[in-house]
């Protein structure tokens, strides 16, 4: 039922802009973490370039928090970031609104715990054989995570763990290949992947992208894609964007 109305809505719209021409949008800044630009955005800005070509696409690359950080300044229309906390401790909305922004959930993504050929099948940090975590520079909410499960509090790295900061995932897969560290990738990322790697992965968590704005922020081009994404989410078996 949700899905019908929802369509019902993404149609009245369509028609609304096809009514109004001079409404449709020449513009859109969209922030997102490397791993949702490169497993997620394609398909959906494809899609959206299709139905509006006239409308003009900036994509910009950034940790969950530097996009948080850009959008709330007004450097960035919108930005698809994950939230920081460990999974299922809180719904982070609020604290999205606490800031004036306002967050849809967008996408949910399985985290797998990548490690090194033949490391065996690890249920607490102490089952790590080896003791550097691979990771996005600081602010990459993934990274928050891990470091939340493994006990690393700030800039401290208890328990003698060390971390290596990378610049992209191809660059973490072949380090945890390497057998020099362990990782948090997204199942997305590792399904892109056109040739096997010699590693192994284990389910870890499952954590929410949200497609963050300010609050006050309104534009057509931004609620095309707002349409664009509950389309997606409600085709999902069981999709909700709530």
């Amino acid at each position: 039922m949700l899905g019908y109305a929802q369509r019902l809505l993404y149609l009245a719209e369509e028609a609304r802009l096809a009514m109004s021409p001079e409404q449709q949008p020449g513009r859109l800044s969209i922030g997102a973490m490397e791993s949702t630009a490169a497993a997620r955005l394609p398909a959906l800005l494809s899609k959206y370039h299709s139905r509006w070509p006239q409308v003009g696409l900036e994509i910009s690359i950034g940790t969950s928090r530097s996009l948080v950080d850009d959008v709330e300044r007004g450097h960035l229309d919108c930005v698809f970031v994950a939230d920081s906390s460990f999974p299922g401790t809180r719904d982070p909305r609020p604290k999205f609104a606490a800031r004036g922004l306002r967050a849809t959930r967008a996408y949910r993504e399985d985290l797998l715990l990548v490690l090194p050929p033949n490391h065996p099948t690890v249920n607490r940090p102490t089952d790590l054989r080896i003791k550097t975590l691979a990771a996005f520079s600081d602010g990459c909410a993934y990274r928050n995570v891990l470091e939340q499960w493994l006990g690393i509090t700030g800039l401290e790295t208890g328990g003698g763990w060390k971390v290596t900061e990378l610049v992209s995932y191809h660059a973490i897969l072949a380090s945890v290949a390497a057998g020099s560290c362990f990782a948090l990738c997204p199942r997305s990322i590792l399904d892109l992947q056109c040739v096997p790697m010699d590693i192994c992965a284990q389910k870890f968590a499952t954590i929410d992208t949200y497609l963050v704005a300010q609050a006050s922020y309104e534009s057509s081009a931004y609620k095309e894609l707002l349409q664009f994404l509950q389309t997606a989410m409600y085709s999902e078996p069981g999709g909700t964007n709530n």
